[in-house]
């Protein structure tokens, strides 16, 4: 059984995992103005970079020129 998510989040799992790297560098840099509680920052960029790396591979899907490789 194959849901329409599922089916979504594996279409972009490879872009996800070449774009993954530089989202978490850049989150992290966004969230290093915030107090430091390590658990609580690794969770919110655990949980960010997660999220917001699907939405960017999503984006970058779109653009034809990545298209056939992403």
């Amino acid at each position: 059984f194959e849901s329409t998510l599922m089916r979504w989040l594996a279409e972009r799992s490879f872009a996800v995992y070449v774009l993954h790297a530089p989202v978490l560098v850049a989150l992290a840099m966004v969230f290093r103005a915030l107090p430091q509680n390590m658990y609580a920052l690794a969770a919110l960029l655990t949980v960010t970079g997660l999220l917001v790396s699907y939405i960017v591979a999503d984006v970058v899907r779109r653009m034809p020129v990545f298209r056939t490789f992403l």
